[in-house]
């Protein structure tokens, strides 16, 4: 599985992978293969080996057809590469989910840990306030009223970011 070491407070949520999109892509070239394989070659080669062409009666030496067994070996292959590439799929849509996963808990963290963050900051500029005397000459407590208001949005800010990551 991935390394998940690239994740901040601050990573956009649309960063986090989707693994739908992920398999989306991956279906949309496999379409175009499989309905190339399916419909140009392995449509083909099923009929000639029905209906003519290289049918088991067709090139028959000594009660075998050499053409006939290797047709069917190809459309063997051609099914076979289908049960790998559906198998290869399923990996691909169960790995990004499981990265998905770690990612949005790593993004979870890294939200709570900065809130945990700004609300030790908030509590410090209370306490810093509640110690201001009105003939304190260094900070007014309008400044420091004004950071507590800051940290407020801050924590706001990042409580919205927070549902956001959960709801991914």
């Amino acid at each position: 599985m991935g390394k998940v070491d690239w994740i901040t407070w601050n990573t956009d949520s649309r960063d986090i992978i989707n693994p739908d999109k992920t398999v989306e892509k991956i279906l949309e070239i496999y379409q175009d293969y499989n309905s190339y394989i399916q419909s140009n070659i392995y449509e083909i080669i099923k009929k000639e080996t029905q209906i003519g062409g290289i049918d088991k009666a067709s090139i028959n030496l000594y009660g075998e057809s050499p053409a006939y067994e290797k047709a069917i070996k190809i459309l063997n292959q051609i099914d076979e590469i289908s049960l790998i590439m559906n198998n290869f799929i399923n990996n691909i849509k169960s790995s990004t989910e499981e990265q998905k996963k770690l990612e949005k808990n790593d993004l979870i963290k890294a939200i709570e840990d900065k809130i945990a963050e700004e609300k030790k900051i908030l509590d410090n500029t209370e306490l810093l306030k509640s110690r201001i005397s009105m003939s304190n000459q260094v900070v007014s407590i309008e400044e420091v009223e004004e950071i507590i208001k800051i940290s407020h949005d801050k924590i706001n800010r990042l409580q919205e970011r927070l549902e956001i990551a959960k709801n991914i």
